[in-house]
């Protein structure tokens, strides 16, 4: 016998993710800059590049080319 759900028109809803304007980004890379410089590149990495947080935990020295201004993302989405 067939299981019958019914779902609300809500949950059947993709939810999008929250997104911050631009502006608020900025406001958090000023106030970053002033507290801690790893802060600061924290979120500026992350801003300019798209990158989960997690893909940048796991980033290694190794993933970074600085000369090419590269960096490899081995275990992303």
């Amino acid at each position: 016998m067939p299981l019958n759900r019914t779902l609300s028109r809500e949950s059947r809803q993709k939810h999008l993710s929250d997104y911050l304007e631009p502006e608020q980004v900025h406001a958090m890379l000023d106030a970053a800059r002033v507290s801690s410089q790893r802060d600061y590149l924290i979120i500026k990495t992350l801003w300019e590049t798209g990158m989960r947080a997690s893909e940048l935990l796991a980033l290694t020295p190794a993933d970074i080319e600085k000369e090419r201004e590269v960096i490899t993302i081995t275990n992303g989405k």
